[in-house]
């Protein structure tokens, strides 16, 4: 990964804190989530409890404090109060919350940004999100040289390990993958109407590989109100809640399943219904969600097409053999 940078802080002066998709649920990190209106306080409380410059992460598959501090075990302890603050007096997950110092936690954030912690290594989008990040905690006066260096760094870092490795084809050939099995059954794909069901990394990826060969008309579906419409803006999109799912599905030809929140979001009897509605107009899932969204006894139903992450390697193989 290379050395930390130079910088007035030693490395033992930076830490991160926070839960991603190997430590905790879902639902745990949807309560965590702070979004683009919530960056700033929560960045102001955090300097007031000790961390002299932060920044926050937040995505689907993560919610991470990376800051500097003079006090690492005060600025932990305080990073975990105010995680903890935001689960509405539920208790997390045993683990969930991870804290890292020095060497091992300028490692991690290099990490993040190289995209080497997604659900799907080499997974593009969370480049972007490092760097929204920490505009964000630039624009909030919450960064400093210290971050300023590591965060430069770890960019660096981030390209030469797409330059210099295969760590990017993975996720680009499931994309490729899944554009062949959307246009065999649609062809073109201005008419289609999608639906993005939870903005997890891996689904961002197929919408805007999808988007950029044609896609237009696509609709998000959050956990929450404030969660969707976020989703929505992020993505140029409408958006609309998970409880929503059931009477939106007639009105969509393909749906992209990326929620994992370990429970079936999309059911026989939900498209059962939806292809009653739709006159028999097939419906092509796509579920990309770690664990799945969809039920796999949607297979059975005529009409239907249900892809997952395994059936995409296999067109991936087969398209490379070709």
């Amino acid at each position: 990964m290379g050395h930390p940078p130079e910088s007035r802080a030693a490395p033992a002066d930076f830490v991160v804190v926070g839960a991603s998709h190997k430590t905790s649920s879902t639902a745990l990190r949807d309560r965590l989530f702070v979004d683009g209106a919530d960056a700033p306080s929560v960045l102001a409380d955090l300097r007031a409890r000790g961390f002299d410059e932060v920044a926050v992460i937040a995505t689907c598959d993560r919610v991470e404090l990376h800051g500097i501090a003079a006090d690492r075990d005060v600025a932990i302890r305080a990073a975990r109060e105010l995680l903890e603050s935001r689960l509405a007096g539920r208790p997390a997950e045993p683990g969930a919350i991870e804290a890292r110092d020095g060497r091992d936690a300028v490692r991690h954030l290099f990490a993040v940004a190289a995209s080497l912690e997604s659900v799907v290594i080499g997974e593009p989008e969370v480049l972007g999100q490092v760097k929204q990040a920490y505009e964000s905690a630039r624009a909030s006066g919450a960064s400093g040289p210290a971050l300023d260096a590591l965060f430069q760094r770890a960019f660096s870092v981030a390209k030469e390990v797409r330059r210099d490795t295969a760590v990017a084809e993975g996720p680009i050939s499931l994309a490729n993958a899944a554009l062949r099995a959307v246009r065999n059954l649609f062809g073109d794909l201005a008419d289609v109407s999608a639906l993005l069901v939870g903005p997890g990394e891996m689904g961002g990826l197929m919408l805007d590989h999808l988007r950029t060969n044609g896609l237009r008309t696509v609709t998000v579906a959050g956990p929450t109100v404030e969660r969707a419409t976020a989703a929505g803006r992020a993505y140029a999109a409408n958006a609309m809640t998970y409880e929503e799912l059931a009477e939106s599905l007639p009105s969509m030809d393909l749906v992209i399943c990326a929620a994992g929140t370990g429970k079936i979001m999309v059911t026989p009897t939900m498209v059962r219904d939806a292809l009653r509605a739709r006159r028999r107009d097939p419906v092509f899932i796509l579920d990309v969600a770690i664990p799945g969204d969809a039920d796999r006894a949607i297979v059975d139903l005529d009409d239907v097409f249900l892809y997952d992450l395994d059936d995409l390697e296999t067109v991936a193989r087969q398209n490379q053999a070709a």
